[in-house]
C-alpha cells in the first residue's frame, strides 16, 4: 500500500502558470489559491478550542503560482519548466493581452510545447463562440472557459480538478507504458514457445468463428477450420490467395474497412461474401491490426461470424409485420376496389346499346379511369408486401410521402381528412424504399386507429438541421443534416405513463387480435438502421406527433427525367405468338396488335405454344408470353423456345412483382417484362422495343 502512495505522489503537480497582462489579476489568483491552505491551521485550532471539533483531513492542495504577462513570455516559461523536469500542470490564460498574442494564439503555442497542459481560458467578452474557439484550438478535452469576474470557489475548484486531472493522465500514461512493456514481454515469450503456439492454433481451429490473417497486400496467411466450415476452402487451397478475389468482397466496402483498420487499428461491421460453391453469406467481421515489435503494421486479424440465417429471419420478421399492416388495410382496400368495379360493371352493358359517340367516350373514359385506379392499388399492395429488404438506393422523400398519402386517401375512412406539407426541392436520402414505406405506413395506421370518430392526419417533410443542443434533448439523436418526416394526428393521444413503453416489442394497447405490438418497435429498428432517429410527442387533448429523422445523402441530387423521343409503334406485318391462359386478356392483346400492323396467333398455355411454334418456326418473329400459366408456365416455355431457337425474341408479362422471377427471366435473356395490367401504349412499346433491339 505504501508503494502505491509513493507512486501516486511522484505524479502530484500543483504548479500553476497565470498569463494575464493585468497584474491585479495575478494578485487575485494568488490570494485565492494561496488561501486554500493558508488559514486552515488557525481555523482548525480555533474550532477545536471552542467547540471540541477535531481537525478534518486536509483536502486542498498547496499550489505553486508563477506569472507571465504576455503570451510569448508564458510560452518561454512553459518550455523552460518542461526542460527542467518541473512542468506546469495547468495555466490560466487571459483572452485579451494586447499588444501580443491573444488567448487562443497563446493556447495553441503552449500546446505545441506541452501537449498535456490543462488550460482555463479567462474572458470577460464574447470574442468568439464556443464552436469558433474549439475550431481554432482544435482540442476540447484540455480546455475550459472561465468568465470574468470569476468566483473564488470556482477558481479553486478548477485548479484542484485540473491539477488532479493532469496527475491522473500522467499516471494513466505510466500504467499504459507499463502495460505495453508487459504485453511486449509476453508476446516475445509466446513467440519463443512453439509448442504453446501450436496448442493455441489447435484451439483456434475448434472455434465456430472463421478466423483468418491477411498480410498488408491482402494475401491470406492463416485460415482456421472455422473459416473452412463457413466458406468451403481448406487452408491448403486458400493460403496465399488474394482475399478480395477469392471471397469476392465488394471492392468499395472492403476498401473502406481496410482503410479504417490501418487508420484506427480496428474495424467492426457487416460484409457480404461468397463461398467456394458460390453461395452468398452475410458475416459480421471484427478486424484488428497486428503490429511487429517495432510497432509497424504487419498483418490484419479477421474474425467472422456467419449471420446469414439471422438476416433471413429478420427479413421474414419485417415481411410478416408488413403483412400485418396490410391486414389492417384490408377492409379499406376491399371498399375501394368495390367502388372501382361498380362503374366498370355498370358501364360495360351500356356499351352494347346504341349510344351517341360522346356517351361512348364518357363510358370508355370511366372504365379506363376505374381500371387504372384498381391497378394502382394492386401495385401499391404488391410493392409493400413483396419488397426486398436491404437494397439501399438514393431516393427522393417526396415520392415516399406521396405514395403513403395516396394509400391513406384511398383506404382510410372518409371522416379522416388527409393533409400534406412539403417543399418540392427536398434533399435526397439513401435507403430501402420498402422499409421506409413500412415505417410511414405504420405511423399512419396508428394515427388512423387513434381517430375512430374522425380527425385530421397531416404528413409533412422538410430539411432539418439538428444542432448539438437539439440532439442532447432527444435520446439516440445526433447532430447533422436530416430530412424530417412528420406524421401528426388529432386523435386521443398517448398517456404519459404509456409513452415510455410504446417502442418496446409486443407492447400494445389494442384489443387482442388487432395488433401484435411490433409496429413501432420495427419502425424504430428500421430508422436506426438507416442512421436516423425517431421522436414522439403526444397530448391526450391535441393528439400525437411522430418525427422520423433520416440523414441527408451528401452529394446526391435528384435527376430530372429524360424525355424520350416519340417513336412509331405500329408494326409491319410481323407475326407475334401471344401466349396467355386468360382468354379475355389474350383476345384484347391480339386485337390491339392486329389493329397496329401486326399478325398474331394465340395459345392458351405453354404446351400449345410449343406445338404452334414448332410448326411455324420460320414465320414467328416474337413471342409474347405470360409467366404464370397452368400445364407449362412461362419460364419453362422460354427454356424450351431457347433450345429450339436460341435467339428468339421474347417479351414476358406478369401480374406479380416477383424479384426472383425477374432475375430468372433476365438470366434467360428476357430483357422486357411487361407488368399487368398494361394498356395499349405499354404493350406496343414493349413489342416494338423487343423487335428493334
Amino acid at each position: 500500500m505504501s508503494s502505491e502512495v509513493d507512486r501516486i505522489d511522484v505524479f502530484a503537480n500543483h504548479r500553476v502558470l497565470v498569463i494575464d497582462d493585468n497584474r491585479a489579476i495575478h494578485d487575485d489568483f494568488r490570494k485565492i489559491l494561496s488561501r486554500a491552505e493558508g488559514n486552515r491551521p488557525q481555523l482548525d485550532a480555533a474550532a477545536a478550542g471552542l467547540f471540541g471539533i477535531a481537525p478534518r483531513p486536509r483536502r486542498n492542495a498547496a499550489f505553486v503560482i508563477e506569472s507571465a504577462f504576455q503570451g510569448k513570455e508564458g510560452a518561454v516559461m512553459v518550455e523552460q519548466a518542461l526542460a527542467a523536469g518541473q512542468p506546469y500542470a495547468m495555466a490560466f490564460v487571459d483572452m485579451r493581452m494586447p499588444p501580443g498574442w491573444d488567448g487562443l494564439e497563446t493556447i495553441a503555442q503552449l500546446w505545441g510545447i506541452q501537449a498535456d497542459l490543462q488550460i482555463v481560458l479567462c474572458t470577460a467578452h464574447s470574442d468568439y463562440s464556443l464552436d469558433q474557439i474549439q475550431e481554432k484550438v482544435e482540442v476540447a478535452d484540455r480546455l475550459l472557459i472561465l468568465k470574468k469576474p470569476f468566483d473564488t470557489v470556482e477558481v479553486l475548484q478548477l485548479a484542484q480538478a485540473l491539477t488532479e486531472k493532469w496527475r491522473l493522465r500522467r499516471l494513466a500514461q505510466a500504467n499504459a507504458d507499463e502495460l505495453t512493456r508487459l504485453v511486449e514481454e509476453r508476446t516475445a515469450a509466446l513467440r519463443r514457445s512453439t509448442d504453446e503456439l501450436r496448442e493455441k492454433a489447435r484451439l483456434i481451429d475448434l472455434a465456430n468463428e472463421a478466423i483468418s490473417v491477411h498480410d498488408l497486400e491482402d494475401r491470406i496467411r492463416f485460415w482456421n477450420l472455422g473459416a473452412e466450415r463457413v466458406f468451403g476452402w481448406t487452408a491448403e487451397e486458400i493460403i496465399g490467395s488474394d482475399v478480395k478475389e477469392v471471397l469476392q468482397a465488394d471492392p468499395s466496402a472492403y476498401g473502406l474497412a481496410r482503410k479504417a483498420v490501418l487508420a484506427a487499428g480496428e474495424w467492426r461491421g457487416e460484409m457480404e461474401l461468397r463461398t467456394k460453391d458460390d453461395r452468398k453469406v452475410v458475416v459480421t467481421a471484427s478486424c484488428t491490426l497486428v503490429r511487429d515489435e517495432q510497432g509497424q503494421p504487419r498483418s490484419i486479424l479477421v474474425i467472422k461470424s456467419d449471420v446469414t440465417e439471422q438476416k433471413e429471419l429478420e427479413a421474414r420478421f419485417l415481411r410478416a409485420q408488413r403483412l400485418e399492416s396490410i391486414g389492417t388495410l384490408a377492409s379499406g382496400v376491399a371498399h375501394d376496389l368495390n367502388n372501382i368495379l361498380a362503374p366498370i360493371l355498370m358501364s360495360a352493358p351500356l356499351l352494347r346499346g346504341n349510344l351517341d359517340p360522346q356517351d361512348v367516350d364518357m363510358l370508355v373514359h370511366t372504365i379506363e379511369t376505374s381500371a387504372r385506379r384498381g391497378a394502382d392499388i394492386v401495385r401499391q399492395v404488391l410493392t409493400f408486401a413483396r419488397g426486398v429488404e436491404g437494397e439501399r438506393m438514393p431516393l427522393q422523400p417526396i415520392h415516399l410521402v406521396r405514395e403513403v398519402e395516396r394509400i391513406a386517401l384511398e383506404t382510410f375512412p372518409k371522416n379522416i381528412s388527409i393533409r400534406n406539407g412539403f417543399v418540392t426541392d427536398l434533399s435526397m436520402i439513401e435507403g430501402d424504399v420498402t422499409q421506409l414505406h413500412q415505417v410511414l405506413l405504420n405511423l399512419c395506421l396508428n394515427a388512423r386507429d387513434s381517430m375512430p370518430k374522425g380527425g385530421t392526419l397531416t404528413i409533412e417533410a422538410e430539411d432539418f438541421h439538428v444542432d448539438e443542443n437539439y440532439a442532447a434533448m432527444l435520446p439516440g439523436a445526433r447532430s447533422g443534416d436530416f430530412v424530417r418526416l412528420s406524421v401528426r394526428d388529432t386523435g386521443s393521444g398517448i398517456p404519459r405513463n404509456i409513452l415510455d413503453h410504446i417502442f418496446e416489442p409486443f407492447f400494445t394497447t389494442k384489443e387482442i387480435g388487432k395488433g401484435t405490438g411490433l409496429g413501432l418497435s420495427t419502425a424504430l429498428g428500421i430508422v436506426e438502421s438507416h442512421g436516423g432517429f425517431l421522436n414522439v410527442t403526444s397530448d391526450v387533448r391535441t393528439g400525437t406527433l411522430f418525427e422520423v429523422f433520416l440523414p441527408i445523402a451528401a452529394g446526391l441530387q435528384q435527376q430530372a427525367p429524360v424525355e424520350e423521343a416519340a417513336v412509331a409503334l405500329t408494326g409491319n406485318g410481323e407475326k407475334i405468338l401471344v401466349v396467355d391462359d386468360e382468354t379475355g386478356l389474350r383476345s384484347v392483346a391480339e386485337m390491339t396488335l392486329q389493329r397496329n400492323g401486326y399478325i398474331t396467333i394465340g395459345a392458351g398455355d405453354g404446351a400449345e405454344a410449343i406445338a404452334i411454334y414448332a410448326r411455324q418456326i420460320s414465320d414467328i418473329d416474337l413471342v409474347l408470353t405470360d409467366v404464370m400459366m397452368p400445364v407449362m408456365d412461362g419460364v419453362a416455355l422460354i427454356h424450351a423456345l431457347r433450345r429450339i431457337t436460341p435467339d428468339v425474341r421474347i417479351v414476358a408479362s406478369s401480374g406479380q412483382g416477383d424479384e426472383a422471377r425477374r432475375a430468372e427471366l433476365k438470366a434467360l435473356g428476357v430483357e422486357t417484362l411487361l407488368m399487368k395490367p398494361y394498356n395499349s401504349p405499354k404493350l406496343l412499346t414493349a413489342v416494338h422495343g423487343a423487335l428493334h433491339t
